[in-house]
């Protein structure tokens, strides 16, 4: 496919289309029902959706505009600030479409976008809590980490790893959704 086909601008409307809807609707439920990780499971339903959408249409920088459309759809949400889930969305297109031009791709290249995408979200929760609070908070968290080495028997570097594990996590979690996008996109890829 080519980007002035109308078939590449009908994936891209209808991709970019279902991953903001993804964000609108989920993203109000998971913050109305206040589900831990909430930022993990929108991220990874987003990115099955935006890398079914962008193995379907195989044109380079199609999931940056899918990611555009589904951050400007982002507006529409209800009640509140959209700045920083749009920067969010944006941001996790710019990862994952880049791994897939360094992956040239190939099938392999699709879970590690979905990966490194899922890296993002907690990423982005410290920068955004230090642009909204300052960056004292980050003074609150390592007295708070403190605090729970002194209630339980635990030292900080556990709690080191118990955030590299976390990290690790959000990895296998966009590399299931990487994964899971290939098979959906195999599903629905045109016929010639």
């Amino acid at each position: 496919m080519r980007w002035r086909e109308p078939r590449t601008l009908a994936y891209l409307a209808v991709f970019g289309t279902l991953w903001g809807a993804w964000e609108i609707t989920v993203g109000s439920v998971l913050h109305l029902i206040n589900l831990p990780l909430k930022g993990t499971w929108l991220a990874a339903g987003a990115m099955t959706l935006a890398l079914t959408g962008r193995r379907v249409v195989r044109v380079p920088g199609a999931l940056l505009m899918m990611g555009a459309l589904a951050a400007l759809l982002k507006v529409f949400s209800f009640g509140g600030v959209v700045f920083s889930p749009m920067v969010a969305i944006l941001m996790e297109a710019l990862l994952a479409e880049g791994v897939l031009w360094l992956g040239r791709e190939r099938p392999w290249a699709y879970p590690l976008a979905g990966g490194v995408a899922l890296l993002w979200p907690p990423i982005h929760r410290g920068l955004f809590q230090a642009l909204y609070f300052g960056t004292e908070v980050y003074q609150v968290y390592l007295q708070l980490a403190r605090q729970v080495t002194r209630w339980l028997p635990i030292s900080l570097h556990h709690l080191v790893w118990a955030l590299v594990v976390l990290m690790v996590l959000q990895f296998l979690i966009g590399m299931g959704a990487g994964v899971l996008a290939l098979h959906l996109a195999r599903r629905i890829e045109p016929r010639p």
